[in-house]
């Protein structure tokens, strides 16, 4: 895997004798050396602090392995598996009461796992389902079990969250109204025919930030303000 953004190159490595993903923040040539570094440095430091105060909340995100701030590279965990959109279009592609609950213990368990982040003053800051991923094993568990039609338990589904690099520490309402936003637009862009799981998500999400009225009144602010621009 090889892929090259705007801010990063992401690569698989052999470290330590085990695959992991190495991220490395791209240099700058237009900035001001002294000022490219520094940027670099305090990103990265700022994405490794998020990760970690994720994972702290009990939410899954990849182990840090190794973290140069100076080169802005951070290598982790190896989450070998399929991105969270691509599970969802397989799982959405079948037929049967469970395939449809699988999806909605899906969706319940992101709700859940946002808005503990939001009740903690976290948000994500790219939250699509290409920036959670499921590891291969566990994917094909989940089908199994719906293929037999059982309920699965949304705390069961091992959602890992990736990418935070553009996240909050100390995120008010309007960060928390920007994030499910960006959230929305990308699941009705990606997922258009399950827009009606929202519901899922808004039901995990509420059972695990008490102020979902509060972030529930900001989004529709912000929508609202959207569309007098």
């Amino acid at each position: 895997m090889f892929r090259k953004g705007a801010e990063a190159e992401i690569d698989v490595i052999n470290f330590m004798g085990t695959e992991a993903v190495r991220k490395t923040r791209v240099v700058k040539n237009y900035r001001l050396p002294e000022l490219d570094g520094e940027l670099r440095k305090s990103r990265t430091k700022k994405e490794v602090r998020l990760i970690n105060e994720v994972k702290g909340l009990g939410i899954l995100t990849p182990f840090i392995e190794y973290l140069d701030l100076i080169k802005g590279v951070i290598v982790m965990e190896y989450v070998k598996g399929c991105r969270l959109k691509d599970f969802i279009d397989e799982i959405a592609s079948g037929e049967g009461a469970g395939q449809e609950k699988l999806l909605g213990a899906v969706i319940t368990r992101i709700g859940m796992d946002v808005g503990k982040m939001h009740a903690n003053g976290i948000t994500h800051g790219d939250l699509t389902t290409s920036n959670m991923l499921f590891y291969e094993k566990d994917a094909d568990e989940m089908k199994n079990i719906a293929a037999k039609g059982k309920t699965i338990d949304p705390d069961d589904i091992p959602v890992y969250f990736i990418d935070l690099s553009l996240g909050e520490r100390r995120a008010g309402l309007e960060n928390m109204g920007e994030d499910l936003d960006v959230f929305f637009k990308a699941f009705d862009s990606t997922h258009p025919a399950l827009m009606e799981y929202v519901e899922h998500f808004w039901a995990g999400y509420a059972s695990r930030n008490p102020g979902v009225k509060e972030v529930k009144e900001r989004l529709a602010d912000i929508k609202k303000r959207a569309r007098y621009r």
